[in-house]
């Protein structure tokens, strides 16, 4: 009588792993022992390895193995596994919430001066040039790693604080000096370092409103015209309401 070696198949352990990260342990699973036995009538343990290594390539499946085992009453075959190399997590970022500027200051390195450990281009919007509006905004930065195929892009963001800007104020008369009666046209500007002011501007000579609250022109400036100024020496009050930017 004859009897045959029962077939034993052997598969190798697979896994996931992040680029770059440590070789996993392959372990063997087995199908099918008889007679309720065990690994441990393998005459010979096998062996189990694993082609991949930590420089494997994201998104490659590198094999794995066993082989080597012995048993008397087997006829042994392997069936290989893989490890599944996916891309690194998003690469870190850093980047330091920078001091507050002020309104008409343009963006520049002192602002956008993120770093990563990981080779790439940093990306920045708003970019740099641009001149915010006064108030908190928020500048963005996206990371494209050279390294695209072992490595996902990154984004990151930091809050900024624009403080309003200070507007500078001058009233000029068409005469100086001018004679009782005459009718002088007084020239009310508002500068700023950025975009016009607006708001509204207040004149007076005094407790005398010469202009009351009245809306700033397209270029920053109003204009009022008066022949009730009293002789002597006037001291007057130029006076402006402000806006998002300016104060």
């Amino acid at each position: 009588m004859t009897v045959d070696h029962a077939p034993l198949t052997i598969t190798a352990s697979s896994a996931t792993v992040s680029y770059g990260a440590a070789v996993p342990t392959i372990t063997p699973s087995y199908s099918a022992f008889v007679n309720s036995q065990t690994s441990a009538v393998l005459t010979t343990q096998p062996t189990c390895t694993s082609t991949y290594t930590t420089t494997s390539t994201a998104g490659s499946s590198p094999p794995t193995s066993c082989s080597g085992a012995a048993a008397a009453n087997y006829a042994i075959s392997y069936v290989a596994g893989a490890v599944t190399v996916n891309q690194e997590a998003t690469p870190s970022i850093t980047w330091s919430t920078p001091s507050a500027i002020t309104y008409g200051t343009a963006l520049s390195s002192t602002q956008l001066n993120a770093t990563s450990a990981t080779a790439g281009v940093l990306l920045y919007a708003p970019a740099s040039g641009t001149v915010l509006v006064a108030g908190t905004q928020t500048l963005n930065v996206t990371l494209t790693p050279t390294d695209t195929t072992d490595y996902n892009s990154a984004i990151a963001s930091v809050q900024l604080v624009v403080n309003e800007a200070t507007s500078v104020l001058s009233v000029t008369p068409s005469l100086n000096p001018s004679t009782y009666g005459d009718a002088v046209t007084f020239t009310l500007t508002v500068n700023g370092n950025g975009a016009t002011p607006t708001g509204t501007v207040t004149l007076t000579d005094g407790a005398t409103t010469l202009l009351s609250a009245t809306t700033l022109q397209a270029n920053g400036i109003q204009t009022v015209t008066t022949s009730a100024l009293s002789a002597g020496s006037h001291t007057l009050n130029l006076t402006y309401s402000g806006d998002a930017n300016y104060h």
